[in-house]
């Protein structure tokens, strides 16, 4: 079978929760070192939707049957929406994550933003974190091509919140469901520091947020 997580293009990915990849069971050559789900050709989409079919019963329910063209679809969503980002980063302040980890730090407090992106790095973990190659400690005090995982965490934890924020995201929810991170972190906190942060204080109206606003995120 093919490790698309070292050789080939990229393709196309999207998180999916411990949970979900504890009970569908996804094939580890689907995963990518950031431990998002990658689909470098539409047939790991069907794969993937097949995995996802076995565990329902389609002959009662057939309306939940999943189709590739929808998985295929999130992870375009989710590309595109990196590739926005990472865009607006290259572009305007390359320092924009760690400067973000900066003020959130001093908005939040340095506890419960870690608390968060630990968190999310358990929820949502690295390859390596899920296949316990590496422990939760280590990941997060390293880095993954150059990059601190502490800002590669906190950027897919961007990207997590704006998938929540889509309504097409949401028959798919159980992949990505954030609602443990809202109950036990100050996670939804951190989302809105990062919006203040992102925006002048004239265009966010001051430190509050809401999922409404996401559109006008940078």
């Amino acid at each position: 079978m093919p490790n698309n997580r070292s050789t080939g293009p990229r393709g196309l990915e999207f998180h999916v929760a411990r949970e979900s990849r504890d009970y569908y069971r996804f094939d580890d050559w689907l995963y990518s070192i950031s431990g998002n789900v990658v689909f470098a050709n539409f047939r790991a989409a069907r794969q993937f939707a097949q995995r996802m079919n076995e565990k329902r019963d389609l002959l009662s329910f057939p309306e939940q049957a999943v189709r590739a063209s929808q998985i295929n679809a999130l992870a375009l969503i989710h590309e595109l929406t990196h590739f926005m980002f990472r865009a607006y980063v290259e572009q305007n302040n390359p320092d924009l994550v760690a400067n973000s980890l900066e003020w959130l730090n001093q908005q939040v407090g340095a506890e419960g933003v870690d608390s968060a992106l630990r968190k999310f790095a358990d929820e949502f973990p690295a390859f390596s974190v899920y296949r316990r190659e590496t422990d939760l400690d280590t990941y997060m005090a390293g880095s993954t091509d150059g990059v601190p995982n502490r800002e590669v965490v906190l950027e897919e934890m961007l990207m997590l919140w704006l998938e929540n924020a889509n309504p097409a995201f949401t028959p798919f929810q159980e992949l990505f469901d954030d609602h443990e991170l809202e109950r036990e972190t100050p996670y939804p906190t951190v989302m809105s520091s990062l919006y203040t942060f992102f925006g002048s204080a004239a265009a966010s109206g001051g430190a509050s947020s809401s999922r409404s606003k996401a559109s006008s995120w940078p």
